[in-house]
C-alpha cells in the first residue's frame, strides 16, 4: 500500500549550507525528524523502518552502511547501564542478606522472587498492549524493592516457625 509522503510528514523546504559530512573518513547522510507521539512512538517508527525500508534500500545499494543514532543510541546506552546497575544491585543485596541470614540459601530464596515479578510486569504490559519504557523500568525497580522486603519478612517468619516446631519436638 503506497502512502504519499505529504500524508505522514510535513515538508518544509529550507536553505542549508552545502557541505559534505564525514564520519571516520566516510561520507555520511544524516536524516533527522521529530515523532508525533499521538500517531506512533519512536520504537514503532524505527522498527517499521528497519523491517520495511532499510532492507529494500540495502538491496538497492549493497555497499551502503546504515547506523541508527540519536535517541536509539541513547536508549541502548541507558538500557546497558540499567542492566549493569541491576546486576550490581542484586549482588549487593545478596551479600547483605547472606550476612543477615547467616547462610547462602535464604538470600537466594528471597532474590528468586525478583524474576517472578519481572514476568508479571511483562505479562501486564503485554495484556495492556504497552511497550516497556523507561518509566516502566523504574517502576519495576521499585516493585523489586517491595518484593525483596516482603520476601525477607516471609523467609524470616517461616524460619522462626520452623525453629519453633523444632523446639517443640525437643
Amino acid at each position: 500500500m503506497d502512502i504519499p509522503l505529504v500524508a505522514i510528514a510535513t515538508i518544509e523546504p529550507t536553505r542549508e549550507f552545502s557541505r559534505i559530512v564525514r564520519i571516520n573518513h566516510r561520507r555520511t547522510v544524516t536524516i533527522a525528524g521529530d515523532i508525533d507521539t499521538d500517531v506512533a512512538n519512536t520504537n514503532e517508527v524505527i522498527n517499521d523502518t528497519r523491517n520495511r525500508f532499510l532492507p529494500e534500500l540495502q538491496s538497492q545499494y549493497p555497499d551502503l552502511a546504515i547506523s541508527l543514532e540519536g535517541e536509539i543510541k541513547n536508549s541502548r546506552e541507558t538500557n546497558t547501564s540499567i542492566l549493569s546497575g541491576s546486576i550490581l544491585g542484586v549482588r549487593g543485596v545478596y551479600l547483605l542478606l547472606s550476612l543477615q541470614f547467616r547462610n547462602y540459601r535464604e538470600p537466594f530464596i528471597v532474590l528468586l522472587n525478583i524474576p517472578l515479578a519481572l514476568i508479571s510486569v511483562i505479562w501486564g504490559h503485554w495484556l495492556m498492549g504497552l511497550g516497556l519504557t523507561m518509566p516502566s523500568m523504574i517502576g519495576f525497580v521499585s516493585l523489586a524493592g517491595v518484593v525483596v522486603n516482603d520476601s525477607i519478612l516471609l523467609v524470616e517468619y517461616e524460619s522462626r516457625e520452623i525453629l519453633g516446631e523444632i523446639n517443640k519436638i525437643k
